[in-house]
């Protein structure tokens, strides 16, 4: 109510100042993962905290609809490098006696952190304007940004084949044309010719990218499927996924 208010959105733009973050997490998030062995963590790292404390900044003092979503959008490229980043991290600062109890902090405060972020945003809404809840951010990541600097390694990028470009076309558009016909489906009504036909094109680009993630040549694959026969892979990727899933059950 409050953004509707001051900044004389839409219901639809409103819907869209949150939706825009997903939307962008879910078509860079797998791509994003395989910069940091190619283009170094530690830069990278300081890259992208600074994209999402700018961001935040941007996102806080959006004087329109329009700029707001377009802040979010722009704060998520942020995000998208900082979740792979943050867990490879852990194979370099720690050794392999250490890095369980490492995985389990991080694991641990990603859940606290997920329905900790609504209630802290509530009791900053009750005493401060609306862009008191992306202000917070600024001062966390300019601490992390310091520490990054302070901490991290420097370490010399790995000679790897090129990139995947084929892969990350198709699971980049697959997973944002799956993910606009979800987000759109309350809305529109799953009978939406628009919201089946993304969903349908999304799916039938997954399946493509599968499919050719099995037989490239020539560039280092987006998706390594030999990595699903090693079990702390295995399994950790799968409990990674239900912490995520109960993560967000828990959020409303």
């Amino acid at each position: 109510p409050t953004l509707s208010e001051d900044l004389h959105a839409s219901p639809s733009q409103l819907q869209w100042s949150a939706d825009a973050y997903l939307l962008v997490l879910a078509s860079l998030l797998l791509p994003a993962g395989m910069l940091g062995d190619r283009w170094g963590r530690r830069p990278l790292m300081l890259t992208a905290l600074t994209v999402f404390a700018a961001g935040s900044a941007w996102c806080a003092y959006a004087g329109s609809p329009g700029s707001l979503i377009a802040a979010r959008a722009f704060l998520v490229l942020g995000a998208a490098l900082l979740i792979p980043l943050a867990f490879s991290l852990l194979v370099v600062l720690f050794d392999r006696d250490e890095r369980p109890k490492a995985m389990a902090v991080l694991g641990l405060s990603t859940m606290i952190g997920m329905p900790l972020g609504p209630i802290v945003g509530g009791e900053l809404l009750r005493h401060f304007w609306w862009g008191s809840v992306f202000v917070m951010n600024v001062p966390v990541a300019a601490v992390a940004l310091a520490a990054s600097w302070w901490l991290l390694p420097h370490e010399t990028p790995a000679t790897r084949p090129p990139i995947d470009r084929v892969g990350v076309v198709l699971s980049s558009a697959g997973l944002l044309s799956l993910t606009f016909g979800l987000i759109e489906g309350p809305s529109r009504g799953w009978a939406s010719p628009l919201v089946w036909a993304t969903i349908v094109v999304g799916l039938t680009l997954l399946v493509a990218f599968l499919r050719w993630e099995r037989s490239v040549t020539g560039a280092e694959p987006l998706l390594d499927r030999s990595l699903w026969w090693i079990p702390e892979f295995r399994w950790g990727a799968l409990a990674a996924s239900l912490t995520s899933v109960v993560g967000f059950v828990a959020l409303f």
